[in-house]
């Protein structure tokens, strides 16, 4: 029994390890309105030193059904300040 479990579970995590991934335009995604993180102002700087320093390492995730934003929020945010049309980004569900 605890063998079919931790099998089952070990097919779960393989199927999330693989996430799908297209090339989209950031303006056809929307933030998501109950992303619950506020980020201090010294914070965001960090973080937009970071994406100019370092690039875009850390996909951003959506929806593919509602079309918002689940993880990288604030990313997204500084991305489309700069300019950035389009990348790619972890599809879910």
């Amino acid at each position: 029994m605890i063998e079919c479990e931790m099998k089952k579970r070990s097919e779960q995590l393989a199927m999330n390890a693989r996430p799908e991934i297209r090339e989209v335009r950031l303006s056809d995604y929307v933030p998501h309105p109950d992303n619950p993180r506020e980020i201090a102002a010294d914070a965001d700087a960090g973080l937009n030193a970071s994406l100019h320093a370092f690039g875009y390492v850390d996909l951003l995730v959506v929806n593919k059904r509602t079309r918002q934003v689940l993880h990288g929020n604030q990313r997204d945010r500084h991305l489309v300040s700069a300019g950035v049309a389009g990348m790619g980004v972890g599809i879910e569900g």
